[in-house]
């Protein structure tokens, strides 16, 4: 296990690498796979990993609230994330309960951080899984190949929410040719408990 360290090694590691993922959007990690449960079947897509909180281990991203993940977790808060880095062969897997938030302090601050590049996805007319004629980008025409400036966003703010996951467990998995190497943690109250695991 050479390189790897201790138990607490390997979390701290990847408890920076989500930190850093949250802030670089170039970072592997930065655009993980959310998985929610929907009539007993597991929902998948791709989000951007907009926040971790190294305190709580608490992760977030943001959505449309007329998402079907939205109603998904309004029924079933359990969800899962998975986070690969190609280059440095690292899956985790996160295990936790999600919630919708649309007030509060964390919503207030991840609107106002969100650029009107992004927060442009939040004025499109039709909700996302609608069914329509032709392939459509989902945008008002005026902003079809430009950015809508702050004001201009404004009325996405109804339609604008944050997912904010509360993690359970992580597992972690570094894969060499060598031999692979992987650890599992749990929630204990306010810390973690870890064990090495049989990849």
């Amino acid at each position: 296990m050479d390189g790897i360290g201790s138990l607490e090694d390997v979390r701290l590691a990847f408890w920076q690498k989500l930190e850093r993922a949250a802030a670089v959007a170039s970072d592997p990690w930065h655009l993980p796979v959310l998985g929610t449960v929907d009539d007993g079947a597991p929902r998948l897509r791709t989000v951007v990993l907009r926040g971790f909180d190294p305190t709580t281990g608490r992760l977030w991203c943001h959505t449309d609230t007329r998402s079907p993940k939205v109603e998904q977790l309004g029924r079933s808060s359990q969800v899962s994330w998975l986070f690969y880095d190609r280059e440095e062969k690292l899956q985790l897997r996160v295990r936790g309960t999600a919630r919708v938030v649309t007030e509060g302090d964390l919503f207030e601050k991840a609107w106002a951080a969100s650029e009107p590049r992004s927060r442009k996805c939040y004025l499109g007319p039709h909700a996302p899984s609608s069914l329509v004629a032709e392939p459509d980008p989902n945008l008002p025409e005026e902003f079809l190949g430009r950015d809508p400036t702050v004001e201009q966003t404004e009325p996405g703010r109804d339609r604008f929410a944050v997912i904010d996951c509360t993690p359970d467990a992580f597992d972690w998995l570094r894969l060499r040719h060598d031999g692979h190497t992987r650890a599992a943690f749990e929630r204990d109250g306010d810390d973690w408990t870890g064990n090495w695991v049989a990849p």
